[in-house]
């Protein structure tokens, strides 16, 4: 079962989605719920997981390595400034992930 759930920076729950049936990609329930439509539409900045990579410039997510380097065929590093978002990302996210938590329990 997958449940979209939106928290106010300071952790508050603003709104829970009903209960999906079956395994879903995280991605594929904020479509049906109409979420990513909604923060495109009044282009409302919103931090997620990186479940949720690519499909709104208005959903952001931490960085990731993904381009393979042709020379060496490895994944290519990040840069410093980029790995410097990480951790300011999960800063903010941590108290709606802590709110999540308590709503699975």
């Amino acid at each position: 079962m997958n449940v979209q759930v939106l928290t106010a920076p300071a952790g508050r729950l603003i709104w829970a989605s009903p209960a999906l049936p079956d395994a879903r990609h995280d991605m594929g329930a904020a479509r049906e719920h109409g979420l990513i439509e909604s923060f495109t539409i009044a282009s409302t900045v919103t931090l997620a997981d990186t479940a949720y990579q690519g499909d709104s410039p208005a959903i952001h997510v931490p960085q990731r390595r993904r381009r393979l380097d042709p020379d060496t065929d490895r994944y290519r590093r990040l840069s410093p400034a980029r790995k410097e978002v990480n951790p300011a990302h999960a800063r903010v996210r941590g108290p709606g992930e802590r709110a999540n938590a308590q709503l699975r329990s």
